[in-house]
């Protein structure tokens, strides 16, 4: 039977770790866990873990969301792990059932590699550094160890925690990796009836009223399990939400897109999500650096291409750029803001409202310089987005106009369509 005090640990690990979203949300628990960033083709592929390709692989994504971007770190890292499993295995031994085997390993990860509980232990390095874990960085290397040693687990996803499922002998075994004795936990209803109330999963007063019997049968329509390579992107979670806590709005915002990419489902049915990507861009944008606002406005875009807020997003924090480079005099790089901006808008429409806001700002640059190719380029793009003819053709006129008179005027004639006040996120 599970202990109070391993109830009240992994109580707090429950909470500690899937509320995230709900917090973004406004709710009252606290904090949920980690890009992988696109991976690099001319790396070499990561090594095998004791003799497996695919739990060497999977490790490497794992210890990247714990945020060990250095390669050669990450080798170290899995010769430790490799170092461990060597050491552990003979004490597994090869024979007996999946079963009998993953009862083993559970013991001897207790025994040997997870030691401490500590809330904030995201990552795998924690573990292999100092023996502290939190559920989220014991499920994974508790995952990875299994398929080290050819057992292969799936990570059920629960409201409030996430635990393993061994799929043997014609049953699913539960296995709740942050308790020395929570393997097979669903196996006693007595133990079962202490983990939903410890979880909140039920309350006491209905284990009482209808006992645990109705409530155990129930269990499997709430946990949904997912692969461990999806199961990554809990961490990936977590350490999104981390950096945006200590205002590293870029960290965050590139978290939350390797995330996307490892469990599409898990971020876009979060409303904290999308929450907390509009805080990493609103940080950066409020403090006027909008080259880092729009790279987190494009990573969102990424994610949800046609979400007009995200879209206004991404169209002010272009505009503030090019505003930024034509005040400095340099309309060549304000028109390769503009064409990259044009590279990722999907939307025609976007376009044209970020050209009639910033090709007359460009146009007054070139002008000052005596750039009259890129002014009379500039100057035509404005028609093409404008749909007032009449407009267009003026501004065009002040153009060549300047040209002609061979004058460096600082402004763009009055009448042209840039409001001056900026496109609003």
């Amino acid at each position: 039977m599970i202990g109070h005090r391993v109830l009240a640990r992994l109580s707090l690990c429950a909470l500690g770790f899937v509320c995230a979203p709900a917090i973004a949300a406004g709710a009252d628990l606290a904090s949920f866990t980690a890009p992988a960033p696109e991976l690099d083709a001319s790396a070499p592929p990561p090594a095998p873990l004791y003799g497996r390709q695919d739990a060497g692989r999977l490790l490497d994504a794992v210890l990247q969301a714990s945020g060990i971007d250095d390669p050669a770190r990450r080798e170290s890292y899995r010769k430790a792990f490799e170092t461990k499993l060597s050491e552990l295995a003979p004490r597994m031994g090869r024979k007996g059932s999946p079963y009998h085997r993953a009862r083993k390993l559970h013991d001897e990860l207790h025994a040997n590699l997870l030691l401490h509980y500590a809330a904030t232990a995201d990552g795998i390095d924690a573990i292999l550094d100092r023996g502290e874990y939190n559920c989220v960085s014991a499920t994974l290397l508790y995952g990875i160890a299994a398929r080290a040693f050819g057992l292969e687990m799936q990570v059920v996803e629960t409201p409030r925690h996430i635990f393993l499922r061994l799929d043997t002998d014609g049953r699913e075994v539960d296995i709740e990796s942050t308790s020395p004795t929570g393997f097979d936990f669903t196996g006693d209803l007595e133990r079962f009836r202490r983990y939903a109330t410890a979880y909140r999963y039920a309350a006491g007063d209905e284990m009482e009223r209808r006992g645990p019997y109705e409530r155990f049968e129930r269990f499997d329509g709430v946990s949904e399990p997912v692969s461990l390579e999806r199961a990554t992107g809990f961490l990936w979670h977590n350490t999104a939400e981390r950096a945006l806590a200590r205002g590293d709005a870029v960290k965050a915002a590139e978290s939350f897109l390797a995330e996307y990419r490892t469990n599409p489902e898990l971020a876009t049915r979060l409303d904290g999500f999308s929450t907390s990507l509009a805080r990493a861009f609103r940080i950066e944008y409020e403090d006027g650096r909008f080259d880092n606002a729009y790279r987190i406005a494009e990573m969102e875009l990424k994610i949800f291409p046609t979400r007009t807020t995200t879209r206004d997003r991404l169209l002010a924090a272009a505009s503030k750029r090019i505003e930024s480079a034509c005040e400095a005099d340099d309309p060549a790089r304000a028109e390769r803001i503009l064409d990259g901006a044009a590279d990722v808008l999907r939307i025609p429409s976007d376009l044209s409202r970020l050209e009639r806001e910033v090709c007359p700002l460009i146009a007054a640059a070139a002008v000052r310089l005596g750039d009259w190719p890129r002014a009379n380029h500039m100057a035509s793009r404005y028609i093409g987005s404008e749909p007032d003819a009449v407009e267009g053709a003026r501004f065009l006129s002040w153009v060549e106009g300047r040209r002609t008179e061979g004058a460096f005027c600082p402004e763009p004639l009055s009448g042209a369509r840039s409001s001056g006040a900026g496109l609003r996120p």
